[in-house]
Parts: C-alpha cells; structure tokens; sequence
C-alpha cells in the first residue's frame, strides 16, 4: 500500500537538481505539491516559460524504481500520461510536465465517460508494462500483515476474517477466469487524473503493471459514476459495444475488491488508532465519493480514514450477502459455499 517516511527534501534541493538535470540558466521558482494520500516529495518548478513537476523517488526501492520510470516513459510516449523531461532511476528524480486541472462542469459531465473509457483504451491496449499484479494475491497480504497487529494488539470488532473470506472467495472465482493481462494503472483515483478539457492523463505510475483491467474500470466507476446509468455508459464507450452480462458482473464484483483496498489501506495508516473502530459512529449524511476524490477530506484526519474504513467494510459486507452479489459470482460460475 502507499506509505511513505519522512523526507529530507525540500524546495531548494527540487529547485537544484531540476536546474542541473533541464540545464536551466534562467532564476526559477519551487513549490511543495501536497495533498492527497501520501507525503511524496513533489515539486512544481516554474521558470520564465514552462511549469514542471519533479518528483524524487528515494522513498522507493531501485528495482520498483526502474519499473515505474519505464512504465511511465511508456505513458508518455504514448500520450496518455504526462510528458517525461527527465528521469534517472540512479538519482532516483522523474521530471515531468505541469499538468492544470481543468473543472468538470454540467456542460461537459456527460462527455467525461468518453474521455475516461478512450483513456483507459490506451492503457489497456497500448505497450506492455514492466511487472505484473496479482490485485486478490496483494491484497490478502495487506488484510493479514493488519489481521496479525489486531491479534498482537487484542484489538476486536473489525470484520478482517469475514472480509478476507469475501477476498477468497473472489481469489478463486477470478483465478478461473479467462480475462485477458493488460497494461494497467491500478492507482486511478482522482487524484491521479488530469482533466485536460478534451481527454484526461494519468499520473503516478508506481503501481503500473501487467494486470487485470476490471480494477482500473472498478476504480474509474467507483469515483466517477453517481449512478447506474452513468456506470452503463462508461462500459458502453470502453466496449464499444454494450457490454455482456458477464462483463457487468465481473466489474460489479471488482469493484467490492477496490472497496476492501481502500479499507485496508486507512487501517494500515492508522495503526495507532485502531482501538477506536468498534466505537465509532458513521453518519447518515456520509458522502465517501467525494471525499476520498478529494484525498485532502480524508488524509489529514485519522479518525476520518478509520471511519471511512467502517463504513467500507460495512458497505462490502453488506453487499456480499446480497442478491446481486450472489448473482454476479454465480454467472462467472463460482459459489458461495
């Protein structure tokens, strides 16, 4: 999961190393990026013509390190992720350009979906990346590294051993399937996506890899569609086609599995608070989408991530005992029992 420690780096070594690497004569100016999940040291470099973001990879081991900075050579080159400047895995500095949000407004909310589904098109169906993800294979790893600090802890009323038997069961299911391996993101939160006005880009390649495409999808339709219908339509420009039955389930499905990742991820950053869960309360007004697509809702509030996480938790458990969860692994030919 994405936990980084503290960093030694600050404006003028980002301001430094970007002069040397650009071989930039001119004065510029360096700014901290911060918000969403994680503390990555991030900088904006401006000087008298051109924005850049340069980010350090020190925080990541060399070998993750080589395969990141390939896989986003591979985005950029190809277009859908941000143009790379420079990039030594050795001196562990990427420097890409500045991309500016655009909003998303009532005029062009509609034709989002279109611009998201030909984004991940050209992920799925563009150059092979380094690496592969088993997603169900990683995340049960994350449920047992908390699972064993729960019982070190003698801490109760987290629901680990009924969501890790949903995992398993949803392990199995998909390992039976014959989905094909693609290039995926496997990080599309808001956060890692650029509205450009015409087509979005995807930043931060640090968990790219050969994989299974519906978990790029299931994050996409979790944080972008309020509804079945706007679900419906993303499917729709992503097939080009209407989708099957058995495509429907295995999103519907996968996206239970982004659920428990998220879930999983607030307990890993909030060890400390753990003794909390059983007591807190969720409220009814609770608007989890925007939140978390806001990341600065949730990150710098401990006790928000770890209600958050119950509410995930519930909401997964929640469905699994659904008819539509029944369903959906019976049509992919699996069971419950």
């Amino acid at each position: 999961m994405k936990k980084y420690g503290a960093h030694q780096i600050d404006e003028n070594r980002a301001a430094n190393v970007a002069k040397k690497a650009l071989l930039l004569s001119e004065p510029i100016a360096s700014e901290r990026l911060g918000g969403g999940y994680t503390d990555a040291p991030i900088f904006k470099i401006t000087s008298n013509s051109k924005k850049y973001v340069i980010r350090f990879l020190e925080h990541v081991p060399k070998e993750m390190r080589i395969k990141e900075i390939k896989n986003l050579k591979i985005a950029s080159q190809e277009g859908y992720g941000p143009h790379v400047y420079f990039a030594d895995p050795d001196q562990a500095v990427v420097i890409m350009e500045f991309l500016l949000n655009k909003e998303i407004t009532k005029e062009n909310s509609q034709s989002q979906y279109t611009y998201l589904a030909k984004l991940l098109q050209k992920i799925h169906s563009g150059e092979k990346f380094e690496g592969y993800i088993n997603v169900f294979a990683d995340l049960k790893k994350y449920i047992k590294v908390v699972m064993e600090y729960l019982e070190i802890k003698n801490i109760g009323g987290i629901p680990l051993v009924k969501i890790e038997g949903i995992i398993n069961i949803l392990y199995d299911l998909f390992a039976s399937l014959d989905t094909a391996v693609v290039p995926c993101h496997n990080d599309l939160h808001p956060g890692n996506l650029f509205f450009l006005g015409d087509k979005f880009k995807a930043i931060d390649y640090e968990y790219s890899a050969q994989g299974n495409p519906f978990y790029d999808l299931a994050e996409i339709s979790i944080f972008y569609c309020t509804s079945v219908a706007q679900e419906e339509i993303l499917l729709l420009k992503y097939f080009e086609r209407q989708p099957l039955a058995k495509e429907k389930a295995e999103l519907y499905l996968m996206k239970q599995v982004a659920w428990v990742f998220y879930a999983v991820f607030f307990l890993e950053q909030n060890q400390e608070q753990l003794h909390k869960y059983e007591k807190l309360q969720i409220p009814l007004d609770i608007d989890l989408v925007k939140e978390m697509a806001e990341g600065n809702g949730i990150s710098g509030d401990r006790e928000k991530m770890l209600m958050y996480a119950k509410f995930l938790f519930n909401h997964v458990v929640a469905n699994s005992e659904s008819q539509e969860f029944r369903y959906a692994v019976e049509l992919l030919g699996g069971t419950l029992y």
